[in-house]
C-alpha cells in the first residue's frame, strides 16, 4: 500500500506585514488547505500590539519582565507562552490578555 503525504502550506513569519495586516507571498497549498497555526497566529497579534504600542521588543520583554529572545521567538511563532507569559506579555503592551487571544482567534479564523 502506498503511503500518501500530506500537502501542507507553508507560512514564514517574515513574510507578514504587520502594517497591512497581509501576507506579501501566497501561501502555496498544493493539494490540502490549512488554517494558520495558532502560536504563529499569537506571535502576529502580539507584534500588532508591541508595535501600536510603540516599543520595541527588548522595551516589551523589559516591560513584561521577559528575556527579548523570547519575544522574539514568541513573534516568529517558535515558541508559545504560558498563560502567565501572555499576562505578562499583555500588559506590557498595554491591553488585556483577553484581546491577545481574539486577536488571535481572528488571525487564525481569517486563514
Amino acid at each position: 500500500m502506498a503511503s500518501k503525504k500530506a500537502h501542507f502550506e507553508f507560512l514564514r513569519n517574515d513574510d507578514y506585514s504587520p502594517k497591512t495586516k497581509s501576507y506579501s507571498k501566497e501561501m502555496i497549498s498544493p493539494t490540502k488547505e490549512k488554517s494558520l497555526d495558532p502560536g504563529l497566529a499569537f506571535g502576529i497579534a502580539f507584534r500588532e500590539a508591541r508595535i501600536s504600542a510603540e516599543l520595541t521588543q527588548e522595551q516589551a520583554a523589559h516591560a513584561a519582565g521577559l528575556d527579548r529572545t523570547y519575544i522574539s521567538l514568541i513573534e516568529r511563532g517558535r515558541r508559545q507562552p504560558t498563560v502567565r507569559a501572555v499576562f505578562q506579555l499583555a500588559a506590557a503592551v498595554g491591553t488585556t490578555a483577553s484581546s491577545l487571544i481574539i486577536s488571535t482567534e481572528e488571525l487564525v479564523a481569517a486563514t
